[in-house]
Order: structure tokens, then C-alpha cells, then sequence
């Protein structure tokens, strides 16, 4: 089976980052998938990641015309997710950055913002909240690294990479994988009460990151999609 592998990242805090990894056959969204990423070389660690199925499919990408945040100028247009990819389920965690980076940039992850604080070499940890306060090229590192401790060659990052390699997703593959089939304002509707069920966020986050995949998931199985500043 021909893999690829992709990562969701976004700079915001609360926001997925995932792993995921495209496959040639056609499957229905319902498949869950439990992986351990061990070295083959100088990664002493093992990271568990759970990944969801998403088929491929068409879609009308952007926002539609009843999201009032819509800007007045964004137009939409149909875009065609061509093959099948696994999808990490909740986004990377603090923990499992620092287990690829040996560092934590994190703004939240002093003691009084978790339960269950860490600290490493005098490195603070919420094991796991959701890694943030990480720039695009800090990302790229976090990949470059992954693929490498993994011996996987030829990985750039990019969509064109050669098979198994991890990266990030194109915005198409992100929008479709949050929408999941959807074509409400939100993938639970267009009732902004609702978004509490779903999401952290600034009427209900006390100003920090929380635990991941405590919220109600899409319909794929995707956790925490919606970010802190979501509202």
C-alpha cells in the first residue's frame, strides 16, 4: 500500500497539528488506525499517534455565503480531494514535540496551566496539551527530524514527496478534512451556541489550552479543529 505522509499544523494556539498518511484505495471515513513511529536511528523514543481514514471526494472549498464572517470578496470554488489519507486524530502534543525536538516552545505549559506538569532537563511540559507558539520553520524542523530518525529518504516536506514521507497538508486537504461533507457555516450547523460542545475557545477556554480530544469530534473523528480564538 502506498502511504504519504502529511502533518496539520497552525501557528495559533489550540489548533491541530496531525499526522497523516495518504493511500491508494477508496474507504469511507470510518477507520481508525492505532501507529507507533520508532527509530531506526538516533530517536531513542517511541511516539503513538491515532489516525482516522478520509476518503477522497469533491467539495465546494471556502466559506459559504451564510458564515458572517465571511469577507465580502471571498469566492468559492470546487476543489477535488483525489485519494484517500490518514489524518492524525488530535494534534500533537507538547509531549510528543519535545520528544522529536528536545525543546518545548509552548506559551502554556507552566505548572498552573495543567494537571499533570512536567518537567524535563528543566524544561517545563503539559504533556498533553497541544504543542503552539510554533512558527512555519519550526514545523519544517519538527518534520525534517521525524523523517529522518525514521530513515525515510528523499522527504522535502512537500506534496510531491515520494511515498511515506510525513508533511504538511495542502489547504484543501485541511478544509476538506475539517468540513467533512459538510456544508454549514460549521460542520455541526450554523448555530454559533453549539461551538462549545466542539471547541475551546475564548468563551470557554479561561485563557489557555486544555487537554486534547476532550471536546465532541467531527463527523470523521477529527478533535479540537476549531482554535482558542475561534468565536
Amino acid at each position: 500500500m502506498n502511504k504519504e505522509g502529511l502533518f496539520i499544523i497552525s501557528v495559533v494556539s489550540g489548533l491541530l497539528l496531525t499526522t497523516c498518511h495518504c493511500i491508494e484505495k477508496k474507504v469511507a471515513a470510518t477507520e481508525f488506525s492505532k501507529r507507533e513511529i520508532a527509530s531506526v536511528n538516533s530517536f531513542s523514543v517511541v511516539l503513538s499517534f491515532t489516525f482516522r481514514t478520509i476518503p477522497a471526494g469533491k467539495f465546494i472549498m471556502g466559506s459559504p455565503p451564510s458564515d458572517w464572517k465571511r469577507d465580502s470578496d471571498e469566492a468559492q470554488k470546487s476543489v477535488e480531494i483525489t485519494k484517500p489519507f490518514e489524518i492524525m486524530t488530535t494534534e500533537v502534543t507538547q509531549k510528543q514535540w519535545f520528544q522529536v525536538m528536545k525543546s518545548n516552545p509552548s506559551y502554556f505549559k507552566q505548572e498552573g496551566h495543567c494537571s499533570n506538569h512536567e518537567a524535563v532537563n528543566e524544561i517545563k511540559i503539559c504533556p498533553n496539551h497541544p504543542v503552539e507558539s510554533v512558527s512555519w520553520n519550526e514545523v519544517q524542523e519538527f518534520i525534517k527530524r521525524l523523517n529522518d530518525s525514521l530513515d525515510l529518504k528523499g522527504c522535502k516536506g512537500s506534496p510531491h514527496d515520494s511515498s511515506h514521507c510525513y508533511r504538511l497538508p495542502t489547504e484543501a486537504e485541511w478544509e476538506w478534512a475539517v468540513r467533512a461533507r459538510t456544508e454549514t457555516v460549521y460542520f455541526f450547523g450554523e448555530k454559533l451556541s453549539a461551538l462549545g460542545n466542539y471547541a475551546w475557545y475564548s468563551g470557554n477556554s479561561e485563557g489557555g489550552t486544555h487537554e486534547v480530544g476532550k471536546k465532541d469530534p467531527n463527523p470523521w473523528g477529527l478533535y479540537d479543529v476549531y482554535g482558542v480564538g475561534a468565536g
